[in-house]
C-alpha cells in the first residue's frame, strides 16, 4: 500500500496533511494522540473518507480510479462498532460476507466458518451480539473485517475498552494476522507497538513525524532521558517516597542518563522537532 502526498481537510482543519508512506506486510503502528488524525487517515485508505488531495495506492489499484477493486482487497475494522445489536454472530457475518460479494452460500458458509476460527467466537455464534462482552464485540469486528481473506487489514483502535487479559488476547489475534498480509493499527498505546509492530508510524495534527522500526523510536531518546530533581519535589516524596524523577531532553553536565524506553522515543517525537521526519514521498 503506498499513500502520496494524502490530505484530508474539514473546513479549516487539516486532519491530514500531506502524508505520503508506504506500507509492507507485517504488522504496522499507526501511533498518535487523540485527534492526531488517526482515524481520518484509516478511513481514507478504506474509501470509506474521500481525500481532499493525495493518492493511494492497494496493490497497484488506485482508489480514486478503482475503489470496488480496492474494496475486494480491504478489511476495514472501525473504532464505533456500529453492530447490528439484535442479530446473532453468525447471522451477522453472513450478511457482511454477502455485501463482500461472497454470493454462493457455501462460500459464505466457509468463510463465516473460517473468521469465527480466526476471531475463536465458535462458541459465540450463535448468540445475539448484545449478549457478547466488549472483547468479543471487538474480535467480531476484527472476524468481519477478514471476512474473504483481504490483504490489507485497517484496524482502528482494536484495545479500546479492553482488560488486561483481553489485550494480550488481541495482541496475539493481530500478530497472526500481520503473518500474511498487510496490517496497519492504529492506537495511542505505545507499549501495544512495542509488543506487535514490525514497523511504527507516529501521527501528530495531521502529519507523519515519525517512521521506522520500534527500536528506532526508542533510539530517537538515546542520551536524551536524565534524572534529576523533580518539578514537584513535595508530591515525589510524599506520594512516590523519592526525591528524583526521570526527565526528558538534553540532560545537564552531571546529570545520570538513563535507558531510553519507546515511550521516551515517542514523548519526544511529539515535543522535539529533530527527531527523523517521515521520508519525503514514498518509494
Amino acid at each position: 500500500m503506498v499513500v502520496r502526498q494524502l490530505a484530508k481537510h474539514f473546513g479549516a482543519i487539516r486532519a491530514v496533511d500531506d502524508v505520503s508512506l508506504a506500507f509492507g506486510e507485517g504488522v504496522n503502528g499507526l501511533l498518535g494522540p487523540n485527534g492526531a488524525g488517526k482515524t481520518t487517515f484509516l478511513r481514507a485508505l478504506a474509501t470509506a473518507e474521500e481525500p481532499t488531495s493525495g493518492s493511494i495506492e492497494v496493490l497497484g489499484h488506485d482508489t480514486a480510479s478503482a475503489r470496488r477493486n480496492v474494496r475486494r482487497l480491504v478489511g476495514y475494522a472501525p473504532q464505533e462498532d456500529g453492530l447490528y445489536s439484535s442479530w446473532r454472530v453468525d447471522r451477522y457475518l453472513d450478511y457482511i460476507a454477502l455485501l463482500r460479494e461472497v454470493t454462493s452460500t457455501d462460500s459464505r458458509r466457509r468463510a463465516v466458518e473460517q473468521a469465527l476460527a480466526v476471531a475463536d467466537l465458535h462458541n459465540e455464534s450463535k448468540q445475539r451480539i448484545s449478549r457478547l462482552s466488549g472483547g468479543m464485540r471487538r474480535r467480531l469486528l476484527i472476524a468481519q473485517a477478514v471476512l474473504a481473506d483481504p490483504s490489507v487489514l485497517l484496524l482502528d483502535e482494536p484495545f479500546a475498552g479492553l482488560d488486561p487479559e483481553q489485550r494480550v488476547r488481541m495482541r496475539s489475534l493481530i500478530s497472526e494476522l500481520g503473518r500474511s498480509r498487510v496490517v496497519i493499527v492504529s492506537t495511542h498505546q505505545t507499549e501495544d507497538v512495542a509488543y506487535f509492530c514490525d514497523r511504527v508510524v507516529v501521527l501528530a495534527s495531521g502529519r507523519a513525524k515519525f517512521e521506522g522500526r520500534p527500536s528506532e523510536l526508542t533510539d530517537v531518546a538515546a542520551g536524551r532521558v536524565w534524572i534529576g530533581p523533580p518539578d514537584d519535589p513535595s508530591l515525589m516524596q510524599s506520594v512516590l517516597g523519592r526525591d528524583t524523577s526521570r526527565h526528558l531532553g538534553d540532560p545537564p553536565e552531571g546529570r545520570q542518563v538513563e535507558t531510553p524506553t519507546i515511550e521516551d522515543g515517542y514523548l519526544l517525537v511529539l515535543a522535539d522537532e529533530r527527531a527523523p521526519r517521515a521520508a519525503e514521498g514514498a518509494a
